[in-house]
Order: structure tokens, then sequence, then C-alpha cells
């Protein structure tokens, strides 16, 4: 698998580098000490790059021949149904606020990581409502910072 593992870190290379271009562009002020948007793009980009560098390296390595990987229909169409609730998350964030719209999508990602199997209702959402709340105090008490309001209402 070298030529895809090679096309595969490239890709991701490149991908890191337009978000950290694009996050430099990110203008903001503050008065307060808090970390600014910034934070998570550059943490995201450098993790895309050095992902990418790992499979370029690993793939030089591989003794593995080229093969032909079947793809799945199902588990294609669920990474794009992700995707598709991160880019609606974005949108809904701006609008409703973080505290509407994080519980949600987070129950979503539960429903569709739990599989049919191992669905339990209440557990997608305590899961949900406690990881919002970690996130809110991470990002209240011990960054200082503050989550986005709806601009809706």
């Amino acid at each position: 698998m070298q030529r895809t593992d090679r096309i595969t870190s490239l890709v991701l290379i490149g991908l890191g580098l337009i978000v950290a271009g694009m996050t430099s562009q990110i203008t903001y002020t503050s008065f307060t000490d808090d970390p600014g948007p910034r934070l998570f793009p550059y943490f995201g980009a450098a993790v895309l790059i050095l992902s990418g560098i790992a499979i370029f390296l690993r793939a030089g390595r591989s003794e593995i021949a080229e093969e032909t990987i079947p793809v799945d229909r199902p588990q294609l169409l669920r990474g794009g149904l992700f995707f598709a609730l991160l880019a609606l998350y974005a949108l809904a964030m701006k609008l409703f606020g973080f505290y509407a719209v994080t519980p949600l999508l987070l129950f979503a990602f539960y429903w569709l990581i739990a599989g049919p199997k191992r669905r339990v209702l209440w557990r997608g959402v305590v899961l949900s409502l406690a990881a919002t709340g970690a996130v809110y105090l991470l990002f209240t008490l011990g960054l200082g910072s503050y989550l986005p309001e709806a601009s809706i209402f």
C-alpha cells in the first residue's frame, strides 16, 4: 500500500498546511488572557501534518504489496454523515450557541458510533450532557475563556 499511503500522507500534510494558513488569517481582539480562537485550529493542523509525516515515513518501510481495499458503502455514508454533522454544527453554533447545539451533536455522534445493537437512549443523553459539561468547565474555569452564545435571540 505504499502508493496509496504516500498519496494519503501528502493529502493530510496539504490539508494541515491549508488549515494552518487559514487559521493565521483569523483576527480577534481579546481583553482577557484566553488562548483565543486560533489555538484549536493550529492544534488540528499540527495533528494532520504529523499524521501525514508518520504515514509517509511508514509507507517507505512497508514491504506489503499494493492491494485493493473494497469500499464499504455504509461506512462511507457514515463518514459523510459525520462530516455533514460537523458542518451543520459549525453553522448552528453561530445561531444557537454552544449550550444548545453541543449536546445535540454529541448525542448524534454517540448514536452513529454505538450502532444499532448498542444504542441506549439514556446512555446517549448522559454521555452528551456530561461531555458538554466537561468542555464547559475546561473552557470557563480552566482556561478562563468564553463559549459561543446564541446570536439569534
